[in-house]
C-alpha cells in the first residue's frame, strides 16, 4: 500500500480494520433498539460474520511490513491500535477495545440519503428524525436525540464493540 501510495503522489494511508458482529450479538443489539427505541435494528447485518477471519501472525506480519515500508507517507490509522490492541479486536468481539466512549452523538449528525438523521454512520438504525420535517437544530435538540445520548453515555450497545465511528469522534 505505501508503494501505490507514493506512485499516485498520496502522502497518507489510513488502515481502517475490519468490523465484524457475529449473530448473537447482532440479535442482542436488535432486542435493545426494540426495548430503548421501540425501532428495528438492520445495519449489523452488513457487518455479520461469526469470528474476524483473520490470521493474527499474518496480520502481525503486514503490518510490520506495512509500516517499515511508509518511507515519507503519513500514518494515519482511522483507529491508532497498538498491536495488542489489534489482537483483541480481531479475536474478541465483545470486548472493548481502548474506549467504550463514544462522542459522535454530541458532535456528529449523519442524514441519511431519506433525509433520517441518526448519529452514527455505521449502524444509522435509531432515527431521532427527519431534514423533510424539521431543522437539523430542532433534530438535534429533540427529546429523540436526547433520549439516545443519555443510554450511550451510560453504556455501549451491543454494535458499539466492534464500530468504529467512536474512533472517529477522536475520544481516546
Amino acid at each position: 500500500m505505501p508503494n501505490v501510495a507514493k506512485s499516485l503522489l498520496i502522502d497518507k494511508v489510513s488502515i481502517v480494520p475490519y468490523y465484524y458482529v457475529p449473530d448473537a450479538i447482532g440479535k442482542n443489539y436488535e432486542k435493545e433498539l426494540q426495548e430503548y427505541f421501540g425501532c428495528a435494528a438492520f445495519s449489523w447485518h452488513g457487518f455479520h460474520h461469526e469470528t474476524s477471519g483473520v490470521d493474527l501472525d499474518e496480520f502481525q506480519k503486514q503490518l510490520k511490513k506495512y509500516n517499515a515500508g511508509l518511507s515519507g507517507i503519513i500514518n494515519d490509522p482511522y483507529m491508532p491500535l497498538s498491536e495488542e490492541e489489534y489482537k483483541v479486536w480481531f479475536t474478541d468481539p465483545v470486548a472493548t477495545v481502548k474506549t467504550s466512549r463514544c462522542l459522535s452523538p454530541e458532535k456528529l449528525i449523519d442524514i441519511q440519503p431519506n433525509g433520517d438523521a441518526n448519529f452514527c454512520v455505521d449502524f444509522p438504525d435509531y432515527s431521532f428524525g427527519n431534514v423533510k420535517s424539521a431543522t437539523i437544530e430542532e433534530l438535534w435538540n429533540s427529546e429523540a436525540a436526547e433520549r439516545f445520548r443519555q443510554l450511550r453515555r451510560k453504556q455501549q450497545l451491543s454494535a458499539c464493540y466492534r464500530c468504529g465511528a467512536k474512533y472517529m469522534s477522536g475520544n481516546f
